[in-house]
């Protein structure tokens, strides 16, 4: 993918949930740039969630993921390193 005529990185993390649950994500990356993150709930499009562009740091609260596989997919054109984390919470 390219951007601007700049390699783009595209980062895919799986999430598999046994039951409904709150799940808050965290990104950041190591410059300021504009990180694109999407949800979704199968590899198929169109099966987006949401989708948005942000910032860095990014925290991200998705209440009651019923139980099943999700995919998170963030993008930016700069290339930065970026940490991912989901922290599997209680649902509300």
């Amino acid at each position: 993918m390219a951007a601007s005529g700049v390699e783009a990185r595209d980062a895919v993390f799986r999430l598999t949930l046994t039951t409904t649950s709150d799940v808050r994500f965290s990104i950041t990356t190591s410059t300021a740039t504009t990180t694109y993150v999407a949800l979704r709930d199968a590899c198929e499009a169109p099966s987006e969630r949401w989708c948005r562009a942000l910032v860095s740091p990014i925290g991200i609260l998705e209440r009651s993921l019923a139980a099943g596989t999700y995919w998170l997919i963030v993008k930016n054109s700069s290339n930065p390193d970026v940490n991912v984390s989901a922290i599997i919470l209680p649902p509300t």
